[in-house]
């Protein structure tokens, strides 16, 4: 299966998603922390881009947020689509890096302006 583009993935329904997208990490905010259950946990927000648009993404692993440096071209493979549009990276998902993606110059200015959900338990 190839990979999706940001435009074609932001056609899909909302909810978990087995595919993969293909993107480049063009700026990242964080981590930032968070309590869930009692817990002291971590997220990192990270804003994605191709050559058809721009999405952020949150990234709950922290053992995946060194795989999202920005200039980073990545697959991201098993993640939640939330109806905004927004990428949501959790410990079922993989990301790989992958050859270098061409990210439009027009999204380049994408702040992260974000404030992370508490993950569902």
């Amino acid at each position: 299966m190839a990979a999706t583009d940001i435009a074609h993935m932001r056609q899909r329904n909302p909810g978990p998603h087995a595919g993969t997208l293909k993107a480049r990490v063009i700026t990242t905010k964080g981590p930032s922390t968070y309590t869930s259950g009692g817990d002291q946990r971590q997220s990192l927000i990270v804003g994605l881009a191709d050559m058809t648009g721009a999405a952020k993404a949150v990234i709950y692993d922290s053992s995946q947020f060194q795989r999202y440096p920005a200039g980073q071209s990545v697959v991201i493979r098993n993640f939640i689509l939330r109806a905004d549009g927004s990428v949501i990276v959790t410990r079922n998902s993989r990301t790989f890096s992958t050859s270098s993606i061409v990210a439009s110059d027009g999204f380049a200015h994408l702040v992260v302006s974000f404030t992370p959900r508490k993950p569902r338990s």
